[in-house]
C-alpha cells in the first residue's frame, strides 16, 4: 500500500483479495458472491479482515457481516 499510496494501494489489494476468494471458493465448492459484494467495495479494513477471517475459518458459507 505504501508504494502506491492508500487509495490506489487499497484498490490493488481488493483486486487480489477477489482473485483469492474466487480460487478458494472454487477449490472448496463454496459460493463467494455475497462475501465479495460485502467486502471488496468497503474501505473499512476491520470489516474486510473480519469477513475474510469468517470465510476462511468456515464460520460463514460465503456470507459476510
Amino acid at each position: 500500500v505504501e508504494l502506491y499510496g492508500e487509495r490506489l494501494g487499497n484498490r490493488i489489494v481488493r483486486k487480489h483479495i477477489g482473485w483469492y476468494l474466487d480460487v478458494a471458493g472454487a477449490d472448496w465448492g463454496r459460493p463467494v458472491g455475497t462475501i465479495k459484494a460485502a467486502t471488496l467495495p468497503s474501505s473499512d479494513s476491520d470489516l474486510v479482515l473480519g469477513n475474510l477471517e469468517k470465510f476462511f475459518s468456515g464460520e460463514s458459507e460465503g456470507k459476510a457481516a
